[in-house]
Parts: structure tokens; C-alpha cells; sequence
């Protein structure tokens, strides 16, 4: 989730396999159903232009037929910045860049082909922008570089990254 001055965007990649083809998901913001996307059309989706500091959930029907959640985000600020949830791809391209000297971090993501765009993005922006917002004209495919000369490093903290369990 990427957010901006005055909005967000979601980026959802399905990769389990029971929820392909043909299921049905359901979006709802702050518990109000909003509509449904079905997995046989598509396996990622941009949700756009999303109001800022909301709760939303992706939920579908499991094999009993019980409503389900497949994951929840917020859109306002991640105050929580001890730890950072993250996709097993991406944990795979972190510790590849670790055992590399040559890159940036910011340059070797915006090199990576093997992510998302805007899972890079919300990335970059929790680790390097300690979750300010975007400006809402960022062109896509741009990775903005924070000010360096307004960080003291003083304020320079470590990161634990963590992935989720896989249920595919």
C-alpha cells in the first residue's frame, strides 16, 4: 500500500493457489461492502485512489463457505515501524541486495524486475521516507530520493523484516 498527500493505493498479487481460478473477492472499507473482484479475470489488482486512514479487508467465501479474510491494510501512517511485513519475494530480493556492494538500495529496486512496482514503492517508503506521504503527481515507475541533508542520523533506526506464512 502505497499512500500519497491525499489518497492511497493497494497493490494485491494472489499467489495462493486454492484461491485460484474463479474466487470471488469481496472488498469492504471500514465494514462496508464495496464490491467484488473475481480471481478467474484477474490474479493482481490496483485498488486506487483510496481515502486516507481507512480500514479496508479482502475477504472470500473458504471451502465450507464461511467469509474468510484474506488480509487487511490501513490506509493512513504505519506507527508501528519496529518491524515491517513483507511478501516472501521481496524478502528474497532484500537478502540478495545484502550480499551485494555495488548497488543502492534505491537503485537496485528500481532495477528488480522480478516485483511490483508499487510493492517496491510502499517498500521504499516505509524504509526510506519513515512513512511520509507521496506527492500525489509522483509519475509512475519514479522513486523519489528522501533529503538526506534533513536527517540527522540521529534518527537512523534499524528494520526487522518479516514475511508471512505461506498457504499455498
Amino acid at each position: 500500500m502505497v499512500r500519497y498527500e491525499s489518497f492511497a493505493k493497494c497493490y494485491l498479487e494472489i499467489t495462493r493457489t486454492d484461491l485460484l481460478p474463479n474466487t470471488d473477492l469481496e472488498i469492504f472499507k471500514n465494514g462496508v461492502y464495496l464490491k467484488t473482484v473475481n480471481t478467474d479475470q484477474e490474479t493482481s489488482f490496483l485498488l486506487e485512489n483510496l481515502p486516507l486512514n481507512a480500514n479496508y479487508a479482502i475477504k472470500y467465501a473458504n471451502s465450507c463457505g464461511e467469509e474468510t479474510i484474506l488480509t487487511n491494510f490501513y490506509t493512513g501512517k504505519n506507527h508501528s515501524m519496529e518491524g515491517l511485513t513483507i511478501s516472501h519475494q521481496l524478502f528474497d530480493v532484500m537478502e540478495e541486495f545484502t550480499k551485494m556492494e555495488i548497488f543502492s538500495l534505491s537503485e537496485y529496486l528500481e532495477s528488480e524486475s522480478k516485483l511490483n512496482y508499487y510493492e517496491k514503492l510502499s517498500f521504499w517508503q516505509d524504509i526510506a521516507f519513515k512513512d511520509a506521504s507521496f506527492s500525489d503527481n509522483l509519475p509512475f515507475g519514479e522513486y523519489p530520493q528522501p533529503d538526506m541533508a534533513a536527517s540527522s542520523g540521529s534518527d537512523c533506526k534499524c528494520m526487522l523484516l518479516l514475511t508471512l506464512p505461506s498457504f499455498s
